[in-house]
């Protein structure tokens, strides 16, 4: 069995990113070794960043 996280926040808005090739080849590949979209990882990436400590 694997365990499975569902993210149930609504998602209203959308952004255009623009991302040299090879930093976005790094996250697809870290995404991929954790298991989750890269869509998503960038999404908790920018979460962690802007969470207060």
């Amino acid at each position: 069995m694997v365990p499975m996280r569902f993210e149930l926040k609504r998602k209203d808005t959308s952004i255009s990113l623009r991302l040299p090739e090879e930093l976005l080849d790094a996250v697809r590949i870290n995404a991929k070794r954790v298991g989750i979209p890269y869509q998503r990882f960038i999404r908790l990436a920018i979460e962690r960043a802007v969470k207060p400590s």
